[in-house]
């Protein structure tokens, strides 16, 4: 009389995993009053041992979700010692089985052995046994496979990546879910219009003008009114790079780009009932957590380097690989300029201002409103995620006189000054102003302007891979021990 329902249970990932196994009776069949269902976890061939599956009827201790939906009763959290404190059985009574009842079977992380070779899993049996009192009447297996990490070599990185093999997200694991087969096809990247860097400042002055280091310095250390972008890699971003020197270059560095996003946006460890907002968040809830509530990350979000360099080996493993974009763990930049002018009293009575120097470089930012995402084409080169030197649709009218030399082509545009010698402060223009107005305004000014910029729209510089935060697109989590 009894109806098992268990889904994709020979498909699980490297990750910890718990999925229900859903019990009743069925309806209007006669059931004896001393029959009990037992659920006991078995290795491979049968014999008693295993040491990473454990089965826990559905509770309602405070370590239990007790809100109403289809994670009631799982457990909250999985912790660093969850599979020591559950049993690797259960036993169901009658009365629990005739509204249907809900054993959540626990699978542990895969062991990762840097040996294990590239997809192999293990297996394990979940014996479900009906009995009238003490007599068994049938007994079936389910066979609990789990995949271990895929290890791939890039042609980059001389450190091998291990990925996980499915991306959960696409399919429905519980019969009483709402959704069908495939859920989405993809994730928003999320923390829509957050600032994300506030680490690594956009740039540095190079020179040995001691009041413009000082104003230079000040500027950061008081109040960082001046740029940050924490997510440059050297194969996307050198560029920016040898412009001006300043940019802090960190290549296959997605576990630490997860760990400072998880940091600086105050990302919250879920509980197993809550779905994750963005890509990060959702790769951060890969790992267990300890009894402390603290998290060890070793799943993360890969960055861009990270990500084209396995998906071009394991171009042929996975199907998905072949025609969609993946998140990476980095914010998308906008470009801007830094101008400097350092002016000093000359001329006639010492009355006139003369420009002394000028100095200006182009700088980037992070665009709040903007993350990069990529894949790989068919000829196996990767899609780009940044901004283009030039728009589409290039401007032709020479926006300075005196024949300045152009910098290149940006969205939106800062210029700092270096007032009369003896002021204190640098002035800077207000963000809040209209490029066009911002434009307008510098275009007049054409004494002691040596530095100049078209400015193209957005839309006209974003590569294939620029993507808005709230758009969905896949996500293929890493891990690194």
């Amino acid at each position: 009389p009894l109806i098992v329902s268990l889904r994709r249970e020979t498909q699980l990932d490297a990750h910890y995993e718990v999925r229900p196994m859903r019990l009743r009776f069925a309806q209007g069949v006669d059931v004896p009053n001393n029959a009990q269902v037992t659920v006991k976890v078995l290795n491979e061939d049968g014999t008693d041992g295993n040491t990473w599956i454990r089965v826990e009827q559905s509770g309602s201790t405070d370590k239990h979700i007790t809100t109403e939906g289809t994670s009631q009763g799982k457990r909250k959290y999985f912790t660093t010692t969850l599979m020591d404190e559950m049993d690797d059985n259960v036993s169901v009574p009658r009365n629990d089985l005739m509204n249907g009842t809900v054993v959540w079977v626990y699978v542990d992380e895969a062991p990762y052995d840097k040996a294990t070779p590239t997809r192999t899993s293990r297996t394990a049996i979940l014996r479900v046994t009906y009995k009238v009192g003490n007599e068994t009447v049938d007994t079936k297996d389910y066979h609990i496979r789990q995949f271990n990490l895929h290890k791939i070599q890039g042609n980059d990185n001389p450190n091998p990546y291990y990925i996980e093999c499915y991306e959960e997200f696409l399919y429905n694991y519980d019969s009483e879910d709402s959704y069908g087969q495939t859920k989405e096809e993809g994730m928003p990247w999320g923390l829509d219009g957050e600032q994300l860097s506030k680490k690594h400042k956009s740039f540095k002055i190079d020179e040995n003008n001691a009041d413009w280091n000082e104003d230079y310095n000040a500027a950061y250390n008081e109040d960082n009114s001046y740029m940050f972008y924490d997510f440059y890699i050297g194969k996307h971003d050198a560029k920016i790079q040898e412009k001006n020197n300043a940019p802090v270059v960190r290549n296959f560095a997605g576990q630490d780009f997860t760990k400072e996003i998880v940091s600086t946006a105050g990302i919250q460890y879920l509980t197993m009932a809550e779905q994750a907002s963005s890509a990060v968040q959702y790769c951060y809830n890969r790992n267990k957590r300890k009894a402390d509530g603290t998290v060890d990350v070793k799943w993360y979000l890969p960055s861009a380097d990270e990500l084209e360099d396995f998906i071009v080996t394991a171009y042929s493993y996975y199907e998905e690989f072949q025609e969609n974009f993946y998140w990476t763990s980095q914010p998308a930049y906008i470009k801007n300029i830094f101008y400097y002018e350092y002016k000093t009293r000359g001329g006639f009575l010492n009355l006139q201002t003369v420009t002394e120097d000028a100095y200006g470089f182009e700088v980037y930012e992070e665009n709040t409103g903007y993350a990069r995402a990529s894949k790989v084409y068919n000829d196996l080169t990767p899609a780009p995620s940044g901004l283009n030197d030039k728009p589409k649709t290039e401007r032709t009218d020479s926006p300075w006189s005196n024949n300045p030399q152009v910098l290149g082509y940006y969205n939106l545009w800062y210029a700092w000054k270096k007032p009369v010698s003896g002021d204190a402060t640098l002035e800077k223009m207000d963000k809040s102003k209209e490029a066009q107005a911002v434009y307008t305004e510098y275009k007049n000014e054409t004494k002691g302007s040596r530095y100049g910029a078209y400015l193209g729209h957005l839309e006209d510089l974003k590569q294939e891979g620029y993507m808005g935060r709230m758009e969905s697109h896949r996500v293929r989590c890493a891990y690194r021990p």
